[in-house]
């Protein structure tokens, strides 16, 4: 028998208009130049539809990027000497993709290319380990010969891992960040620095790395990578292989999971910042990546369509979120079912069930000063309401199997929602549907479904 998780939240209002902090609606591009052409019209059309705020460059394999060479300059033998997990099989498999495509320059002119296309803001992520100096500061110099505005970098990734503990302790990483940041400092000012922290509370050495860490004063924010885990079992590198099957009803064994994401967007994730304002004397907080835990069965479904704009809504309206000041989402495009927005497999495009949720939600991200309010007008469906000057924005995220009513103000409105038979839909079975009409005085929420209405008169 599975335990029922009731989630009780009163409801919190903006009292003040405050500025939205378009830095939240960031994305890693990651892998995704290996499998996606910059020539390719449909696929930047696909990313500038989102409407992306910030790009963060290189993304999975920052720690083993170098500026010489082609793709991500990865040196696979470099990748196996520090990282002797399954990073190093990949960067075999992603080097020799890339080979066979042809890619002979590096990845980061097709990074400027879209970044100019979309006009995002850029975060460069660095290779601390093992990268010249000279040649970390020319990507910067780069960046800026090409007219794009570089807010911040990253000094390394995850290099708190076990995959790394015997190459690199809390000491030589505050050595190797603060020569980083020292060098870059000294050129750009103006760019903001993020370092690594590690998981709170959970490994003796970890917190002896934020101990250690938390006395710096060369940084401006910690790095922090969040994942929702609602499946039981164990987890390799971030993905899960093996998983726990606690019901034999994949409807029931769904409602599990919708459970215990939400008590982790609302009790766990708070909590969880609360322990790294705590160890980190209230530094400000980078989530550099965010996403659903990794794993086939509940990647590109409604359950994690759902759960995306709840991060996002969540982290602009809960309280006791608002020291994350900049995050990147996990991944733009790749092959990864259930890391990417936009996958390509077998030289064909499919658009995952977070797409659609991100492009709703980018409208939030275009206006600037707004007051808000947040609600659970029923169990399992919240609602947020986002003021304006001269506008209005109203989501619902509706997890629950029930049609749900709500009155909305006087006015004309035009909706737009997504939504799915079933928490486990996807789109590959044509199972999600997206659909926009205009409505006055009361909305009927769909099972699943994640809406937005938008006041155009």
């Amino acid at each position: 028998m599975r335990n029922i998780v009731i989630i009780i939240i009163i409801s919190t209002q903006g009292l003040f208009s405050q500025q939205i902090n378009q830095d939240l609606f960031g994305f890693r591009m990651s892998t995704s130049f290996i499998f996606f052409d910059i020539e390719d019209s449909s696929f930047v059309n696909q990313v500038t539809n989102i409407n992306p705020k910030l790009l963060c460059f290189p993304g999975g394999f920052g720690n083993f990027y170098h500026l010489q060479g082609s793709g991500y300059g990865v040196n696979v033998d470099e990748v196996a000497s520090y990282n002797k997990g399954i990073k190093s099989k990949l960067a075999k498999s992603l080097n020799s993709i890339s080979k066979k495509k042809g890619h002979h320059e590096n990845y980061i002119y097709d990074f400027i290319s879209l970044a100019k296309k979309t006009e995002a803001r850029i975060i460069f992520n660095i290779n601390i380990l093992t990268e010249p100096v000279e040649d970390y500061i020319r990507v910067l110099e780069i960046f800026k010969e090409n007219n794009l505005e570089v807010v911040a970098v990253e000094l390394g990734g995850e290099l708190y891992t076990r995959e790394y503990k015997d190459i690199i302790d809390g000491d030589l990483y505050i050595q190797l960040a603060r020569s980083c940041a020292e060098n870059i400092k000294r050129y750009y000012p103006e760019i903001l620095i993020g370092v690594v922290a590690a998981p709170v509370n959970t490994l003796a050495r970890h917190n002896l790395w934020n101990d250690k860490l938390s006395k710096e004063k060369f940084y401006d924010a910690i790095i922090v990578h969040s994942y929702a885990k609602v499946i039981k079992g164990q987890a390799q590198d971030g993905r899960m292989v093996l998983e726990e099957k606690e019901s034999n009803n994949k409807k029931e064994l769904f409602s599990i999971y919708k459970d215990r994401a939400i008590t982790y967007l609302n009790i766990s994730y708070p909590t969880e910042i609360l322990e790294y304002n705590e160890a980190f004397n209230n530094k400000p907080i980078w989530i550099t990546e965010w996403n659903f835990q990794m794993s086939k069965t509940t990647g590109n479904t409604m359950l994690q369509a759902l759960f995306v704009p709840s991060y996002l809504l969540e982290v602009l309206t809960n309280a006791k979120l608002n020291n994350i000041k900049l995050s990147t989402f996990h991944n733009m495009a790749g092959r990864t079912l259930s890391a990417s927005m936009i996958l390509k497999k077998k030289d064909t495009t499919y658009i995952l069930s977070t797409y659609k949720p991100m492009q709703m939600l980018s409208y939030l991200f275009q206006i600037r000063d707004y007051s808000f309010s947040r609600e659970m007008i029923k169990k399992d469906c919240f609602k947020y309401i986002f003021n304006a000057e001269k506008e209005k924005i109203i989501f619902w995220v509706n997890w629950s199997e029930n049609y749900i009513k709500d009155k909305i103000p006087n006015g004309k409105w035009e909706k737009k929602e997504y939504f799915g038979p079933e928490l486990y839909s996807n789109t590959f079975e044509n199972g999600i549907t997206y659909d926009t009409q205009e409505l006055r005085e009361e909305i009927n929420l769909k099972p699943y479904s994640f809406t937005m209405i938008i006041a155009n008169e």
